[in-house]
């Protein structure tokens, strides 16, 4: 289930052509990424029109495992 959610978020990241990108981003900005996962959590109804809410919950998810974190920066780096 895990990995289904990383490559279903790797696949978006690099259909827009941000692999490379969101590697680096997620690499610098790891320590605070458990707050990213929260405030993702907190603004999701308002995100809503913007991004389905599975992909919105799929981002918070991953952001607040360290395992997953580093999965998909690992899965964007060898793919980008």
């Amino acid at each position: 289930m895990e990995s289904e959610r990383i490559m279903r978020v790797a696949r978006q990241v690099n259909a827009w052509g941000l692999g490379s990108l969101a590697a680096a981003l997620l690499t610098s900005l790891e320590p605070v990424a458990f707050l990213g996962a929260q405030t993702l959590y907190m603004f999701s109804p308002l995100l809503e029109p913007f991004a389905p809410q599975q992909s919105v919950t799929d981002w918070a998810q991953i952001l607040e495992d360290p395992v997953a974190l580093n999965d998909l920066t690992t899965h964007l780096m060898e793919t980008a």
